[in-house]
């Protein structure tokens, strides 16, 4: 089993169709479930990070029955809460949905048959500062389809969005490496302003 992130598929959202240069709606989606089925086995999990769908609940849960794998959802700004309760309802649907801001551990066995623990908070918006951010604990997000501007370039934090990402969730095993090029840089190093600094 493998863990993989995503967020922003935006399924039957026109004007994205439009920003990804596809003829139609239903050409975007198809598109999408394509790529998300050729990297998502049936046993692996997606942690997505919000903004699933602007169709209506019944055709988002028949967008995504057609995607493999379970998905542990951390809902957006777009998920309404009509469409979280159907989904969540949806009695053969392999989904999860999560606090908006949630703290985990992935694990994930290799190749010896070990396992190996990695900690990590979500959130569909971007922060400058989160839980044991400047402990090195990475930051993924989406919301910002590749726009996001971070302060500074090293800092743990990653938009996971599929505009970013060849319109395809993205392996655990791709983030790891892409950290290990970035140091435990955090916004927030927690220093007291002296009181005169503040008048």
């Amino acid at each position: 089993m493998s863990l993989f992130f995503t967020s922003d598929t935006h399924f039957g959202h026109k004007k994205q169709a439009d920003y990804r240069r596809f003829l139609n709606i239903e050409r975007m989606d198809d598109f999408l479930v394509k790529t998300w089925n050729a990297r998502v086995q049936p046993r692996d999990t997606v942690y997505h990070l919000g903004d699933v769908s602007f169709h209506n609940a019944a055709d988002t849960v028949a967008i995504l029955r057609r995607l493999n794998g379970s998905i542990k959802l951390v809902p957006g700004n777009h998920d309404t809460s009509k469409v979280l309760k159907t989904i969540q309802l949806a009695p053969d649907l392999r989904l999860e949905i999560l606090p908006p801001l949630t703290d985990i551990k992935a694990s994930e066995g290799l190749l010896d048959g070990t396992s190996e623990v990695t900690r990590l908070v979500l959130c569909h918006f971007p922060m400058l500062a989160w839980n044991r951010s400047h402990y090195g604990v990475p930051l993924l997000h989406g919301h910002s389809h590749g726009s996001c501007v971070y302060p500074k370039p090293d800092m743990r934090i990653l938009d996971v969005g599929v505009d970013v990402h060849g319109l395809a969730p993205i392996s655990l095993k791709k983030i790891k490496e892409i950290m290990a090029q970035r140091t435990t840089a955090s916004f927030d190093h927690h220093r007291i302003q002296p009181i005169e600094a503040l008048q």
